[in-house]
């Protein structure tokens, strides 16, 4: 399917705050975007572990990038 939209969320130690925002997504009507998940300088196990909680289930939709050290919402 080709991607209309891009959604980026960044997170750091947030992982109820990632679940919603996830949850939120799925019930969206228009669901033809690709998901960028910036972890910027939390744990990316936990992250992981959201996402397959409650991500898309197409691998394709969803990137997830890893910062090691925080560097702000710039």
């Amino acid at each position: 399917m080709p991607y209309r939209v891009a959604v980026i969320v960044r997170t750091k130690n947030r992982p109820l705050f990632l679940a919603r925002v996830l949850e939120s997504l799925q019930r969206q009507s228009f669901q033809a975007f690709r998901l960028y998940v910036v972890n910027d300088g939390g744990d990316p196990d936990e992250v992981f572990r959201v996402m397959s909680m409650y991500g898309p289930r197409d691998e394709d939709r969803v990137v997830q990038t890893d910062i090691p050290q925080s560097v702000g919402r710039a």
